[in-house]
């Protein structure tokens, strides 16, 4: 059964992780946020762009930081709950036990390490993980 867990986390060598990126008309924040994911340190195993009813990358997939990372396509808004689902839906396809959602226009280099190495303390953002058969 699925679980909210808190920010005891698992450490990013031994955990399936997920990043879901979703997007709606915002290509250079999106493009940054990529960017940003493939300078951590420690990254997720799978990054997943949602492009969520809009045309931004149609025909133009961006170059995504992980091998076995996905680009999904929405003909639809499906709106943030939806295109979360979306992107919730293909990370678990995937294979992933942890699914964090972030904003495209987050850029945040390190924080995936600090997130998973010390459940969060330095991250100084709120965050939720959500675990898979826990």
């Amino acid at each position: 059964h699925d679980t909210v867990m808190s920010p005891a986390s698992p450490n990013a060598a031994d955990a399936p992780v997920a990043a879901v990126v979703l997007n709606w008309h915002g290509r250079d924040d999106t493009l940054r946020c990529l960017a940003s994911l493939r300078e951590q340190t420690t990254r997720p195993r799978w990054t997943i762009l949602i492009d969520n009813g809009c045309r931004d990358f149609r025909g133009d997939e961006p170059a995504l930081p992980d091998a076995g990372s996905r680009y999904v396509h929405s003909d639809a808004n499906l709106g943030f709950a939806g295109g979360a689902n979306l992107g919730i839906r293909s990370a678990l396809d995937l294979g992933a036990r942890w699914v964090w959602l972030i904003n495209n226009d987050a850029e945040n280099p390190g924080v995936t390490a600090s997130i998973l190495d010390d459940g969060g303390s330095g991250a100084g953002a709120a965050y939720l993980f959500f675990g898979i058969g826990m």
